[in-house]
């Protein structure tokens, strides 16, 4: 899959989507699962399949970063 593509997964992706993504990587981190596990369970959780995973992974981690601060934020 091209860069390009990539990038146009990650930038399409709706709002509602990157937040079951972000929360199902956390999870994983979190737990210490292993990238297997991870890979499927983002699949599975956010309903998306495998390259619209790893688009996301390619191209989130800045953003992971925030929301997750964000998120704890907002539960203390």
């Amino acid at each position: 899959m091209s860069i390009s593509l990539l990038l146009f997964k990650t930038e399409t992706m709706k709002q509602e989507t990157k937040n079951k993504l972000f929360e199902a990587w956390t999870y994983c981190n979190e737990h210490d699962k292993s990238t297997e596990f991870m890979l499927e369970y983002m699949q599975d959780f956010a309903n998306v399949d495998l390259d619209c995973v790893i688009a996301f992974l390619k191209n989130s981690e800045k953003q992971r970063k925030e929301w997750y601060n964000k998120q704890k934020h907002d539960n203390t």
